[in-house]
């Protein structure tokens, strides 16, 4: 199949993070890719395979043993023709200049140097007839390949000026190789399918291999991996990214020291390995066919924190050493076993972040201070061109371009009009950066205006004044403005206006003829840019003073009586009307009895019910020329008692007479109503013709009717008896006393 366009299946959720050495695993968030990535397909010339290097807009595949020549590609995996002459290629690797690839034919015990310009063969390399190169690695000036033909931990190396080849012992068994621009005097040894994983860092001097460093594929004491399969060293020379598949995974150690850096999770047995060097970095590592386990045949790593950056899936394994990105980091190569190559679009796009600060507010047509940063994976863009704009008001201004700083940082001074505006800042992107912009709003603000007045707190009624102030904006005065005056006393309220002097002073002659409060009220509108301001003073004008009293027509009431409030008001202007208040016990505001017009004799007289003790009040708001006064008195009302008998023979008036054998019997009320209160009696008896007390009785307790039923235990004798019951006094009412009820036995 050619060409053939297909959409990858996407996982980012809980699918791998980069463990740190010194830490535990922790769950990661997984970010979503800067952009929905493309996957195409291309099919190779045969179905096995050796290696893929990618150099400017060309990808080279070799076949492995058996193939006849070099597989060229476009940047989009479209065919471009083959390389004939160059049969059975195995391991590639780029010259330190990536002018020449240099390729591996163990069947022709040679290596063979392509011109990366022309894509003709430039030279070939006899390394022996015993020799039988395979991985190859670019490191110290000189060509190394391992040789499988050899004993088992033999690498050999090339000399391209001279041809001379020499030979040399490593640790590693069956050895994969690695090499990096940024580590150039550095070759990177691995066993391939070796358990646990073991690697070596070794400086080149000449021919000679000298270790530097270790490292044995063990975490905590157990292996970390196994079965390795691929190797590569990121772009910068610092890390060593290692896979394999038993037990599975990705181990990160450094170059210098061979201390694990980290660990890859995610994915089943992992074939392949690539680094990018593309801004911030990216690894990726493809998978083995595990159809009992829904994974990803791709996961792309950020190379800083180790996060996942994006996965796919591309219908096939991976094969082992099958993945390399393109130069300029924005696409991924992936040979799948299926003899067809994988081109993943926009792979390698990172969303960058653009922070914009702007403040939340500023003065209307003055310059606000756009700052910010551009960064991608953790790192600073430098020299990247933003662009700005502006949209205020409905109408969109294109500002001028800023560069960031090495750090990435920026900072701009922009205008802002008389209305709120939206500063965008854009970044348009790279291969391997996504485009991006930010906005910020900020709110256009007018400058303060102060509005102070001046005006004595009291003056006499008929003496002139003068009431004056100033209007200031921003600190400064404003000349010219005009203001709003409003004056409200008792008569009413007028308007009218006066504008500031130069200096943003004002002043406003008075002359009150009515006594009372004067409150005025000044105001600027203000304008576009400058805020509105008002100012307020009240001045008392002075009054003269009149009687008011107030009297009642006893000090104690009966319940139920009818108390008559009599007021009288002294000399007054324009008014002659008093409110009266009445305010029971207990009660929390003043119940207005009523408002009227006092006579021409200077009195006023109210009839109120009493049922409780009372507090009146009388009040005179005032007039144009009489200050406001008021009165008031208090008064009380005694509770009502009353007893009614009952079971007597007959009755004559307050005289009930009963059998001297019975009992009389009664029931005693209180007003107002008072359950759970007590009273008291009082018996006396007649003799002699005197009334001799008999009887006194403590708490006698009031139903829940406010009633209480009693009777009389007599000696069952003819005589007189007289019977009195007592409340006692409350806030609510007085103490009261019912009538004698007398009682005759016979």
């Amino acid at each position: 199949m050619h060409g053939g366009a297909a959409s990858p299946m996407r996982r980012r959720a809980g699918i791998a993070v980069l463990v740190s050495a010194a830490l535990a695993a922790s769950a990661l968030a997984v970010p979503s890719a800067a952009q929905a990535a493309t996957t195409t397909t291309a099919a190779l010339p045969w179905p096995t395979f050796g290696d893929i290097v990618a150099v400017g807009t060309t990808v080279v595949v070799s076949g492995g043993t058996g193939s006849d020549g070099l597989a060229l590609r476009n940047a989009d995996g479209s065919a471009r023709s083959v390389l004939a002459g160059i049969d059975g290629g195995e391991g590639m690797a780029l010259s330190a200049d990536r002018s020449t690839l240099f390729v591996a034919l163990p069947d022709t015990h040679a290596v063979v140097a392509v011109d990366t310009v022309t894509w003709q063969e430039s030279d070939r390399f006899d390394v022996g007839g015993s020799a039988c190169p395979d991985q190859l690695a670019v490191a110290g000036g000189r060509v190394w390949f391992s040789d499988p033909c050899t004993p088992a931990s033999t690498v050999r190396s090339l000399q391209p000026s001279t041809g001379a080849v020499a030979s040399t012992s490593v640790t590693a068994p069956d050895p994969l190789l690695a090499a990096a621009p940024g580590s150039p005097d550095r070759l990177v040894v691995a066993g391939r399918g070796t358990t646990p994983a073991s690697a070596e860092v070794y400086a080149v001097s000449g021919s000679a291999l000298n270790l530097q460093a270790g490292f044995d594929g063990t975490v905590n004491g157990d292996p970390a991996l196994g079965d390795v399969q691929d190797l590569a060293v990121d772009s910068d020379g610092l890390h060593v990214d290692i896979v394999g598949t038993q037990p599975w995974g990705t181990v990160r150690f450094a170059l210098s020291d061979g201390s694990l850096a980290g660990q890859f999770s995610g994915g089943v047995y992992p074939r392949a390995v690539a680094t990018t060097p593309s801004l911030g970095g990216l690894v990726a590592t493809g998978f083995d066919d595990a159809p009992d386990i829904p994974v990803p045949s791709i996961l792309v790593y950020r190379n800083g924190d180790g996060m996942v950056h994006d996965s796919y899936s591309i219908r096939g394994a991976v094969r082992a050493r099958g993945l390399v990105w393109s130069p300029d980091g924005g696409r991924l190569y992936a040979v799948a076993r299926e003899g067809v190559m994988r081109v993943v679009a926009d792979a390698g796009v990172a969303d960058p972040v653009l922070a914009v600060d702007v403040p939340a507010s500023a003065l209307m047509n003055t310059s606000v201070t756009v700052s910010g940063y551009l960064r991608v994976h953790g790192s600073p863009i430098a020299g990247a061109e933003l662009s700005v704009r502006r949209d205020s008001a409905g109408t969109s201004t294109v500002l001028p371009t800023v560069q960031t700083a090495e750090d990435g940082s920026y900072s701009f001074q922009a205008p802002l009009g008389t209305a709120d505006a939206l500063y965008t800042v854009g970044y348009a992107g790279t291969s391997t950066v996504a485009p991006v912009r930010t906005t910020r709003r900020v709110v256009a603000l007018q400058t303060t205006s102060t509005l102070t007045m001046a005006a004595p707190a009291t003056v006499a009624r008929t003496s002139p004044y003068a009431l004056t102030g100033t209007l200031t904006s921003g600190g400064s005065p404003v000349a010219g403005a005009s203001l709003t005056v409003e004056r409200t006393d008792l008569s009413g309220t007028t308007s009218s206006s006066v504008s500031t002097e130069a200096d943003g002073t004002f002043s406003v002659a008075d002359t009150p003829a009515v006594g009372g409060d004067v409150a005025w009220t000044v105001s600027w509108a203000g304008t576009v840019t400058q805020a509105p301001a008002q100012a307020t003073r009240t001045v008392a004008v002075s009054r003269a003073a009149t009687s008011l009293s107030l009297t009642t027509d006893r000090d104690y009431y009966a319940y139920g009586a009818t108390a008559k409030v009599r007021i009288v008001l002294g000399p007054t202007y324009s008014s002659r009307v008093v409110s009266i208040y009445a305010r029971k016990v207990g009660a929390t505001a003043s119940t207005l009895l009523a408002q009227k017009e006092v006579g021409a004799d200077g009195s006023l007289t109210v009839p109120f019910r009493m049922t409780a003790n009372t507090t009146f009040l009388v009040r005179f708001a005032g007039d144009y020329r009489y200050a406001y006064a008021s009165a008031q008195r208090a008064v009380w009302t005694r509770s009502k008692v009353t007893v009614a008998m009952s079971g007597y023979r007959s009755r004559s008036g307050s005289t009930y007479t009963y059998s001297a054998k019975g009992l009389p019997r009664g029931v005693a009320t209180v007003y107002p109503a008072r359950p759970g209160w007590c009273f008291g009696a009082t018996i006396d008896v007649l003799r002699s013709g005197r009334w001799v007390r008999a009887y006194s009785s403590g708490c006698l307790y009031i139903g829940t009717s406010s009633s209480s039923a009693f009777a009389i235990q007599t000696s069952g004798k003819p005589g007189k008896l007289r019977l009195r019951i007592t409340i006692p006094g409350s806030k609510a009412n007085a103490s009261s006393t019912s009538g004698y009820v007398y009682i005759t036995l016979v």
